[in-house]
């Protein structure tokens, strides 16, 4: 698993609290894509021209350092798999799969939910409003 910027190891989730879904075709290709880093998953928000209401979506990248505020969840098929403390509950309820998508020249994993309105209910809480220190 991979360190904290600060050399710490991120805090641990049960595997029981937060079942991540995997794309059976990507679930054959995840270690070689991974080259031994982490699966880090995070989000983005962002307020849009003024509005009051946040857009964004959930990321997934691979990464040599974890953020401090990651915890680690279970591995998949042993790649190392961390996630933004702030979205535990939401991936815990919504039914997250980990996908490749993107054009064939452009692919790149991403985070689709079982229950999307779940994520316009998180975005509309203050835990997405939470900026990292």
């Amino acid at each position: 698993m991979g360190l904290a910027a600060d050399g710490s190891s991120p805090a641990l989730v049960a595997r029981s609290v937060v079942a991540i879904g995997v794309d059976p075709a990507l679930r054959r290709r995840l270690r070689a894509m991974a080259g031994g880093r982490s699966l880090a998953i995070g989000m983005y928000a962002t307020r849009c021209c003024g509005s009051p209401y946040l857009i964004g979506d959930l990321t997934a990248r691979f990464v040599r350092l974890t953020l401090p505020d990651a915890v680690a969840l279970a591995s998949i098929e042993g790649v190392p798999l961390v996630a933004d403390r702030r979205l535990i509950d939401l991936l815990a309820s919504a039914g997250p799969t980990l996908v490749e998508v993107g054009l064939p020249f452009a692919r790149h994993l991403a985070v689709e939910l079982a229950e999307p309105v779940a994520w316009l209910d998180f975005l509309a809480s203050p835990a997405a409003c939470r900026h990292r220190a």
